[in-house]
């Protein structure tokens, strides 16, 4: 009878401590979009161009419908209201799935799924003083703060790759049509906010596929398989047209708008060498010490079943992000929106999907298997995870920090 008392005692008041931790964040999340959305001289968004685009009915994608509509009846500032209450109903709706993501696929407590999930809505790139204090600018994956339909792709991206990953590792079997429309219909809904995911897993699936199509000696067999997880991409890459054509005809206002091939983006590719070797170090040092942690369970553990579904879905979360750099440096838009740098918004929702993997993954990693390894590994593994954590804590400081500056209104692009 205690235990059972203490347990519902333990429930509470976890259950209390996350709606404080729900309410607090979504005020302060509210009042930065809202004042975004007011257009104050302050703040720096993209939040009044959506409004007035979504307003005239000049957008691409599912916010514009949406506040089409809402328009018709709501003016400013109660129309800045709503949209400030849309995108912070975007980032708490992230906050939660990304619960129900990690306690799917991994076996942590609460508490710390809770602190991962929170931590996480701030993900940013670390702040080194002198030598990369910028956030945003020479940032692979800074999660931005002024853009609304980012938000509502990062958040559809979470739900697709929840029943994603949970297929993937084992898609050999038959996909039953029930679990091929719960892929489909999250990965719609995503390339209706924005195509940049979309853009990032069309090669990724079709390079890992081809590579499994190659390797396997049943090829007919598995044909059929690689068949059938492949064609979730396909009713989205009809939406991806219809954009295509709205952006660069009818709503191209100029002829020499368009997507051109680089090779080398200057978007990317910004500041000198020193930058971009910082740039690399700095944002890629957790996700690649997590996967050489995996690399060095896969030699030294037994529990071959458990790694390689984990493994393997955290290779494709990599290779995902590994693409939307190489989209990114590729492609380049063309006239009045090259400056826009819209190719790169693939990187900063594949860098936050990664991190909600890798990060559970992580901490996972330190409890299951550290007394399970030979002495030489054991060393090696109290250095990896002692440095992985020094970098997440730098990732949680330098992103709170952030969020505070942008709110305080500085501009978002420092």
């Amino acid at each position: 009878m205690e235990k059972h008392t203490v347990k519902r005692q333990n429930h509470s008041a976890f259950e209390i401590s996350r709606l404080l931790v729900a309410v607090v964040m979504a005020t302060f999340i509210a009042c930065l979009f809202f004042g975004m959305a007011l257009d104050l001289w302050w703040y720096e968004s993209d939040s009044p161009e959506h409004i007035l685009s979504a307003s005239q009915l000049e957008g691409y994608g599912l916010e514009a419908l949406l506040f089409y509509f809402i328009s018709r009846f709501a003016e400013y500032p109660f129309l800045q209201l709503l949209f400030a209450a849309y995108e912070t109903i975007l980032v708490m709706l992230t906050w939660m799935i990304g619960q129900k993501f990690i306690d799917k696929f991994f076996e942590i407590n609460k508490w710390m799924n809770l602190a991962i999930s929170t931590g996480l809505i701030f993900l940013t790139s670390i702040y080194i003083p002198r030598y990369s204090p910028w956030f945003y600018r020479f940032s692979l994956g800074t999660q931005p703060w002024h853009n609304s339909t980012q938000l509502g792709m990062r958040l559809g991206a979470v739900v697709f790759l929840y029943y994603f990953l949970e297929v993937y590792p084992d898609y050999q079997e038959k996909i039953s049509i029930r679990s091929w429309l719960k892929m489909v219909i999250p990965l719609i809904i995503t390339t209706m906010f924005k195509p940049n995911f979309l853009l990032s897993l069309c090669p990724t699936l079709g390079l890992v596929l081809l590579i499994d199509l190659v390797t396997t000696k049943s090829r007919s067999k598995k044909a059929k398989s690689i068949f059938a997880i492949g064609s979730v991409i396909i009713p989205s890459l009809f939406v991806l047209g219809v954009q295509y054509i709205l952006i660069y005809n009818i709503g191209n206002n100029s002829s020499s708008s368009g997507i051109q091939v680089v090779f080398v983006s200057d978007l990317l590719w910004e500041g000198s060498a020193q930058h971009m070797i910082v740039k690399l170090g700095r944002d890629l040092g957790f996700p690649c010490l997590t996967m050489g942690i995996l690399l060095c369970f896969r030699v030294s553990c037994r529990d071959s079943e458990f790694l390689e579904k984990h493994f393997k879905n955290a290779c494709f979360l990599f290779l995902l992000f590994l693409m939307s750099l190489v989209i990114y440096s590729v492609f380049k838009e063309s006239g009045a929106r090259a400056a826009h740098g819209n190719f790169g918004w693939g990187k900063r929702v594949a860098y936050y999907t990664l991190f909600i993997y890798l990060v559970p993954l992580f901490i996972q990693s330190m409890k299951r298997y550290k007394m399970m390894l030979t002495q030489l590994h054991t060393v090696a593994l109290n250095v990896g995870f002692a440095m992985g954590s020094i970098l997440l804590i730098l990732h949680l400081v330098s992103g709170v920090y952030y969020f505070v500056t942008t709110a305080a209104g500085l501009s978002y692009y420092r």
